[in-house]
């Protein structure tokens, strides 16, 4: 029991950490790097949603994402839902930003943090007290243009849903 307390406390304040230089890196992004916003559908396990706010640089990216998913075939319904903040690194965008060519798609590899909440009909005791937990989601995301200002994404996560499809609109 002491020694999650403890490992909480180390993610909490690693999390923290997080937020502040990525903050701090947010004030001093250029205003001509593209906000995006990126929606999908997850897939596995259950079924979920995921909807976000993505700032894109040439070699990164910040983004806060929320996501929802259940197993609605199951007898308890379980809903889980968290919120997620982190960033991104663009292999891609390196090589674009060396040769100033546009290839259509783009891969980010990248880590969210945050709170996630977990409910459940008919829920014991025991279930009501796991309910809040912090979450480090390691992802792997692979998109490609569609349309001149759309891109198709597959984002493949550790965070339920795990497997992410959708659309990313630049605006």
């Amino acid at each position: 029991m002491l020694t999650s307390v403890l490992s909480c406390q180390k993610l909490c304040r690693w999390a923290w950490v997080l937020v502040i230089l990525s903050l701090g890196a947010e004030s001093r992004l250029a205003s001509a790097q593209p906000v995006v916003l990126q929606a999908g559908a997850g897939i596995w396990p259950g079924a979920g949603l995921q909807a976000g706010y993505v700032r894109w640089g040439s070699v990164h990216s910040l983004e806060i994402v929320f996501y929802a998913s259940s197993s609605p075939w199951r007898n308890e319904i379980p809903l889980f839902v968290s919120a997620g903040f982190g960033g991104t690194l663009r292999p891609i965008g390196i090589l674009q930003e060396i040769g100033r060519a546009d290839y259509g798609y783009d891969l980010d590899l990248g880590v969210r943090v945050g709170p996630s909440l977990f409910f459940k009909q008919n829920a014991s005791r025991a279930d009501k007290n796991r309910q809040f937990s912090l979450f480090i989601d390691p992802f792997v995301r692979y998109s490609y243009q569609i349309f001149t200002a759309d891109r198709f994404f597959t984002e493949l996560g550790a965070q339920r849903p795990r497997l992410r499809l959708g659309l990313i609109h630049k605006l």
